[in-house]
């Protein structure tokens, strides 16, 4: 009898253990880039994500560290942090003493053929061009994720626009140009315009894990080529890449953290401002007021 009682007690014991909650999380790796390409620094902003309150210890190699969410208190020691979050999410930012990107990115611009920099377009005319030059890094990111790349041009600066290998459109007075480099791949993309008093947007750059449906390509392809030799080639072909499992990313920020769920980069470069307008004198001077005795006295 004591016996079935203490195994009761050890039960009911176990019973009011909290379960496990695993902490996941997810990071956005934020680069803000010179209009050249060059990075001007790297922080990452950690997504953590819990079903109760839980502790969590996580590791990076950075300048600072920011609770971007409460006033929970984030201990630093070392590379390592350590918190208690709450149920839901937690943002916390890092950021990086240093990190090499997955891409070496180059982009330069001509104006009349001619190279110019940067910091002169603001307010340029004649013919402009621009050249985004994409180098993948030897790592798992540069394999697995896809750069997708928008420029942005103002129509009433940006004429002629001659963007052979973009998927343009129009809203808001700009035109969109979408360019798309696949995991692992270098690309070069150029593009025109005749300019009037240059301005634009920063380019954005964006590098996610791209998902495709197998099935939709598959009919799509079929519907070309039906069912020659050719389009079940091709219809293998589509499975075998679009079909295959992948693991998970690893962390970016430090190969400690393990319980990364995805990893995507957002990247925007300058933009190009307005040329300042010179101000307008319109300091005249103003006559000045006669006194009521100069006055009294203009009337003699």
């Amino acid at each position: 009898m004591k016996r079935i009682v203490s195994v009761l007690f050890a039960c009911l014991l176990l019973l009011s253990v909290p379960a496990f909650s695993q902490v996941v999380k997810e990071e956005i790796v934020y680069v803000p880039l010179f209009l050249s390409g060059q990075p001007k620094g790297i922080y990452v902003v950690n997504a953590f994500e819990a079903t109760e309150q839980s502790e969590v210890k996580d590791f990076g190699h950075y300048e600072s560290v920011t609770n971007l969410s409460n006033d929970t208190i984030i201990t630093v020691d070392g590379d390592a942090l350590s918190f208690t979050m709450p149920k839901g999410r937690m943002y916390v930012q890092g950021n990086l003493k240093e990190a090499v990107l997955p891409w070496d990115i180059e982009i330069k611009f001509t104006l009349d053929g001619q190279e110019i920099a940067p910091e002169d377009l603001s307010g340029a005319s004649g013919d402009l061009a621009c050249s985004i030059a994409v180098t993948p890094g030897n790592d798992v990111f540069a394999r697995r994720l896809t750069l997708q790349m928008t420029v942005s041009l103002p129509l009433e600066k940006c004429f002629r626009i001659d963007a052979p290998k973009a998927t343009m459109a129009t809203a808001a007075g700009s035109r969109t140009l979408a360019y798309v480099v696949l995991p692992g791949q270098s690309a070069t993309f150029e593009f025109s315009w005749q300019a009037e008093d240059f301005s634009m947007p920063g380019i954005q750059i964006a590098g996610i894990s791209m998902s495709m449906d197998k099935d939709m390509y598959g009919g799509y392809m079929n519907s070309l080529l039906g069912d020659s030799a050719m389009g079940s080639t091709i219809q293998t072909a589509i499975n075998n890449v679009l079909g295959r499992q992948l693991p998970p990313l690893p962390s970016f920020v430090d190969k400690e953290n393990n319980t990364v769920e995805g990893v995507q980069f957002v990247m925007l470069t300058d933009n190009v401002p307005e040329k300042p307008r010179a101000q307008e004198n319109t300091s005249e001077q103003e006559p000045e007021e006669n006194s009521l005795l100069d006055r009294i006295k203009n009337l003699f």
